[in-house]
């Protein structure tokens, strides 16, 4: 967190809050997140099928 907002380390663990800790690394982005949605196929015809017959 300190090399990301180029804070001390001593500013981060005396002087900010929990809170305000836990804010601060909400908005640091994730890379390689594994809960990206995937576009599946969509058969129109099959889908017909179960909703009409």
């Amino acid at each position: 967190m300190s090399k990301s907002y180029r804070l001390t380390p001593d500013y981060i663990l005396w002087e900010m809050s929990f809170a305000n800790a836990t804010m601060y690394n909400a908005i640091l982005p994730s890379y390689g997140d594994p809960k990206e949605p995937t576009e599946k196929e969509v058969d129109f015809e099959d889908l017909e099928k179960e909703l009409f017959f």
